[in-house]
C-alpha cells in the first residue's frame, strides 16, 4: 500500500487541499508550486480582514469565548442545541438517494459552521435522514459512497465517516443558500 499524503493551504480559510498517495501530492505540488508560492507572498492579513471566508465557523475572540460567526445567515434553516444539528427546512431532491446525499451536505454544513468540524459518523447523517422520513436503509452507504465527487467517505460498518469535498463545500453552500432564500 503506498503513503497517503496530504497537503492543506489555509491563507485564512481560502483553503486549498490535495491529498492521495505521496507520489500523486508531490507531483500536484509540483504542478501548483507557482501559485501557492506566489498566494502566500501576496497574502496579507490586514486585507483579509475585510474579506468573509467561504464558511465562517466557530472561532474564538480575544477572551478565548467561541463566538459564532455567520451563524444568524442560517437560523432559518438550522437549529443547533448543545451537540445536536437539526436541519429546519424540508431538505430537497428528487429520489430518496438524492435526498439523503443533501441530507449529508447540508449535515456536514451545518457541523463546520457551528463546530468547526469536518467529518460526521454516517450514524448522525443517518438519523437527520430518518427525522426527516426519506430513509433507505439499505441503499444508505451505498448512497453516500457513490456520491463520491461531493462527499470523501471512509472507515467500515458503523465507523463510517463522511466529508465534503471541495465540488462538495460549494455544493453544501449552494443548496443551504437555495433553501434559505425559499
Amino acid at each position: 500500500m503506498e503513503n497517503q499524503a496530504k497537503l492543506r493551504l489555509s491563507l485564512k480559510n481560502g483553503e486549498f487541499e490535495i491529498s492521495g498517495s505521496e507520489e500523486f501530492v508531490t507531483e500536484q505540488i509540483q504542478n501548483f508550486k507557482d501559485i501557492i508560492e506566489e498566494s502566500i507572498e501576496n497574502y496579507s492579513p490586514e486585507v483579509q480582514q475585510n474579506i468573509a471566508p467561504p464558511s465562517q465557523g466557530v472561532q474564538a475572540n480575544q477572551n478565548g469565548e467561541n463566538k459564532n460567526k455567520g451563524i444568524d445567515n442560517y437560523k432559518t434553516l438550522y437549529d443547533f442545541n448543545d451537540e445536536e444539528i437539526k436541519i429546519l427546512k424540508r431538505i430537497p431532491g428528487n429520489s430518496k438517494r438524492e435526498r439523503m446525499v443533501n441530507a449529508a451536505l447540508l449535515f456536514l454544513h451545518a457541523k463546520k459552521l457551528k463546530f468547526d468540524e469536518e467529518v460526521a459518523a454516517f450514524s448522525n447523517i443517518r438519523t437527520v435522514c430518518e427525522d426527516h422520513g426519506f430513509l433507505d436503509s439499505k441503499n444508505f452507504s451505498a448512497a453516500l459512497n457513490d456520491a463520491n465527487e461531493l462527499l470523501n467517505c471512509s472507515g467500515s460498518g458503523r465507523s463510517q465517516e463522511a466529508k465534503l469535498t471541495f465540488p462538495g463545500e460549494q455544493a453544501a453552500e449552494d443548496l443551504a443558500k437555495e433553501l434559505i432564500s425559499s
